[in-house]
């Protein structure tokens, strides 16, 4: 005893056979969307804070509108600018 066939899903959605397959265009130059964005090299680095200095900077750059990062580059470049 065998089991009914389940109808199919795609009856009627197939191509007739001998139909000729739509031709395929060509691509487009790709070259321009991937070209390289001048941005400044950057390192990635991290630091280990005390908890309390952590919250104390985020406080402080929350209320500047700027990021931790920028806090402590100025800090650093204060301290000590570039030649």
């Amino acid at each position: 005893m065998t089991t009914p066939r389940k109808p199919s899903t795609v009856a009627g959605r197939r191509r007739p056979k001998g139909e000729a397959q739509p031709a395929a265009r060509p691509a487009g130059d790709m070259r321009a969307a991937f070209q390289d964005r001048s941005r400044p090299e950057v390192v990635n680095t991290s630091f280990n804070f005390p908890r309390d200095f952590h919250e104390h900077m985020r406080r402080v750059a929350f209320e500047r509108g700027v990021s931790m990062k920028d806090l402590i580059i100025e800090a650093v470049q204060a301290r000590h600018p570039m030649p």
